[in-house]
């Protein structure tokens, strides 16, 4: 579409057919590889499909959309012994129990409940027999927060809790914490313009604020770099459950990429000067 108009732009515009987005940020490798220079880019704007949202809305909102995404690895080492004789060993499940329940502490008394944080553990593997002590436990988790303060606040209670945890059960805890997509926080004047080439797309009442959740994006390393504005693209089949991302019976309404592809059209033509192309369009 824009390279048909491409004699009423004044300007450049450049596609990014992204990689690697799932937990690579692939956005990191096209940063450092040029991808915002020559020319050089001035603004941002990416769009997700949102099965969250009735088809054809548009979610937009200024601020941080998507949270700061990191991820944790814990191994607990006890010693291990025979089930009938717990005294002569050091239990790294018990252990681990105890600290996959007092992580739960951290966004229910440490973190503000008006502030945004989700500490969960996804994994734990331990044991071999039903009749031995397990001596090796290892836990994995994510964790999500809007704030860099909170992200630093979670992080030092969560090493805080392990060995302290680990300590009072005679174990010990080795953790890693890796810091993985930071906040995705669009820049007010960009999403001002993103309403304001929405409203040549659908609508006034279907351009809302997104419905919220604290999953991570990449495109967060393109917003650290330039101005700009990430915003969502209603899919929900209509008359159908709602059915959340990465699920294994997704699904989308298709005429959602209709309206994500024609706000995106709007968006570039509205920024460099051609709008009266698309109203004749």
């Amino acid at each position: 579409i824009l390279c048909g108009l491409r004699d009423h732009i004044n300007g450049c515009v450049k596609f990014v057919f992204q990689p690697a987005e799932e937990g690579q940020a692939g956005a990191v490798k096209m940063i450092e590889a040029g991808v915002l220079e020559n020319p050089r880019v001035d603004q941002v704007y990416g769009i997700h499909l949102w099965s969250y949202m009735k088809s054809g809305v548009l979610g937009i909102e200024e601020g941080a959309v998507m949270a700061n995404s990191d991820r944790f690895y814990v191994t607990v080492h006890g010693k291990g012994g025979h089930g009938s004789a717990p005294e002569t060993a050091v239990d790294a499940l018990v252990c681990s129990a105890n600290i996959v329940t007092a992580l739960q502490t951290i966004p229910a008394r440490n973190v503000s409940p008006l502030d945004n944080c989700v500490v969960t553990v996804g994994t734990m593997q331990g044991g071999y027999a039903p009749n031995v002590i397990c001596d090796t436990c290892k836990l994995s988790g994510t964790v999500r927060t809007l704030r860099a303060e909170t992200q630093d606040l979670v992080e030092e209670r969560l090493k805080r809790i392990c060995h302290s945890i680990a300590e009072a059960h005679g174990a010990t805890a080795d953790v890693q914490y890796e810091r993985i997509y930071g906040a995705t926080i669009n820049t007010e004047k960009e999403t001002e313009a993103v309403r304001s080439a929405a409203r040549l797309v659908v609508d006034e009442e279907c351009i809302q604020p997104p419905y919220r959740s604290l999953a991570g994006e990449d495109f967060s390393f393109f917003l650290r770099e330039r101005p700009g504005c990430f915003y969502f693209v209603g899919c929900a089949i209509p008359d159908r459950e709602i059915v959340g991302h990465h699920a294994p019976n997704f699904d989308i309404h298709e005429d959602a990429l209709h309206v994500g592809a024609a706000a995106h059209v709007a968006i570039a033509l509205q920024q460099l000067g051609g709008i009266s192309s698309l109203t004749q369009h």
